[in-house]
């Protein structure tokens, strides 16, 4: 769950993400010789091991998708202990994230002005969020990301 976290986060700030042999799916190891275990692929992955690659290609797929998660503009909205939330603009797209590390519960979060559109989609799970007066309501779940992206 913190590697797709951590995941989330890497796939949706701008510049470009470095991401180690094995880290896809979870290559387990330590420090020096272990850190370099042998590549492993398709069925010689574990069930776990899977749900993380498929994860990390979803979030690669929605970096690709959307060229805001390559070259936008960086705008933190709520900086808390248990979970963050961001904003990348431009080019005429609007993208936030939340990322929840120990929070469950709702939350409310303050979109800045310049934001016009009140229809968000979560491409995380396909759920549409809209905004009301300016503020969107979510609920959160420990070791989650949502990504959203205007409408």
């Amino acid at each position: 769950r913190k590697l797709k976290l951590a995941f989330s986060f890497l796939m949706t700030i701008p510049f470009a993400p470095m991401i180690y042999y094995g880290d896809e799916f979870g290559l387990t190891g330590a420090h020096d010789p272990d850190n370099r275990r042998q590549m492993r692929f398709g069925k010689q992955l574990t069930a776990h091991e899977q749900n993380v690659l498929a994860y990390i290609c979803r979030l690669i797929k929605i970096r690709n998708t959307y060229s805001v998660f390559r070259r936008g503009d960086f705008i933190p909205l709520e900086v808390e202990p248990e979970y963050y939330v961001y904003l990348v603009c431009g080019f005429n797209s609007v993208g936030i994230v939340i990322l929840s590390r120990n929070y469950n519960g709702m939350i409310k979060i303050k979109l800045p002005k310049f934001i016009k559109s009140n229809k968000f989609v979560n491409e995380i799970n396909g759920l549409v969020v809209n905004s009301e007066s300016g503020i969107l309501t979510l609920e959160l779940t420990e070791y989650t990301a949502d990504i959203l992206i205007s409408q």
